[in-house]
This record gives structure tokens, sequence and C-alpha cells, in this order.
């Protein structure tokens, strides 16, 4: 479980008031994870004929990736181990080793987290949910949708890190439909 939550808990503060403000719910803390078939191997999991990488880090269930081959995934395993689970590190780990990532979807709908705006851009949003309270994370809004997906998935692979956006847009030289 997450350090500082405890703490926040331990401390009196009540659960719903913790879980909202680390932007988590109890799946998350608890980390439950839908259908995954625990493998020999650590930390890779068997979900849906994928093989997936999860690992706690910090009390927090992290994902790192699905891929379709379990030989691959060691790959990937071994090379996170060697970089001490630094999820930043996954891209070049991946383009190292010539490996490909899969986002993956509970929907069968390529545009998950993605909103067609009236003005005709695209708006990219994570809505974390906490009892009665609704989380948002806004990662603003794009003028075309291969934009609002490539945020979308690096923002995926970073656990939705929001301080991580001007270093995205950087990346992939992208600007969102302000001009920032």
């Amino acid at each position: 479980m997450n350090k500082a939550l405890m703490k926040d808990l331990r401390n009196g503060m009540g659960l719903e008031e913790a879980l909202i403000k680390h932007k988590t719910n109890l799946k998350e803390v608890m980390g439950v994870t839908p259908r995954q078939k625990k493998l020999p191997e650590k930390y890779i999991y068997r979900v849906k004929g994928a093989y997936v990488i999860q690992k706690q880090v910090n009390g927090k269930l992290v994902h790192f990736g699905t891929y379709d081959f379990l030989s691959e995934a060691k790959i990937v395993r071994r090379e996170l181990i060697k970089n001490n689970w630094n999820k930043l590190k996954l891209g070049k780990i991946l383009n190292d080793n010539n490996i490909s990532f899969k986002i993956p979807s509970k929907s069968p709908h390529k545009n998950k987290y993605i909103s067609r705006l009236a003005s005709g851009n695209y708006s990219v949003e994570k809505k974390f949910r906490s009892g009665r309270h609704t989380i948002r994370v806004n990662a603003g809004t794009y003028k075309k949708l291969e934009d609002a997906r490539t945020i979308r998935d690096e923002l995926i692979q970073c656990d939705w890190n929001e301080t991580l956006l001007p270093e995205i847009k950087k990346k992939h030289g992208i600007v969102n439909s302000l001009g920032e």
C-alpha cells in the first residue's frame, strides 16, 4: 500500500479523503487485477493470451506493459531490474531491444480517454473515481486525433503522471489546440 496514503490514514485522515488526495481508489490500493494467471516468472502474468509485467513500487501496483511473447517480457523485466524499475527508461529498453509495447484496453474502442469536442478538437482526460468524488487528469485538447492518441499512450505508460506532460509534448513535438 502507498506509504504516504498509510501515513495520512494513521494521522486520522478519512479513507475517502485520503483516496481523493492520492488520486487512487481501493482497487488500485489493494492491487486487484482482473483474471491474471501467475506464472513461475516473477512479476510476469498471463492475461488473455498476453504477458503482463506488474510490480509493486513504493506501495503502488505499477504496470510495465503487455507483450505478445514471454521471451520479450523476460527481456524487459531483466532490463527494468537493471534500471531499478525506473518506468521512464521503459521506452529506451523497448527501442534498444526492438520490442513493441501494447497499450492494454478494456474496451474495443481505439480512442479510450479521448473525446471529440464540438470544435472538432480532441480532448484527452482520465477520470479516477473515489467514493462520491471524481478526480480528473486533463491532458489538454489537440487538433489531430493522432496527437491525442500519442499523449494518451504516453500518459498510460507513466501511470497518468501529469507532471510529465510538458516533457511528453516536447519529445513528440506536439502542441495542444492552444498552441502550448
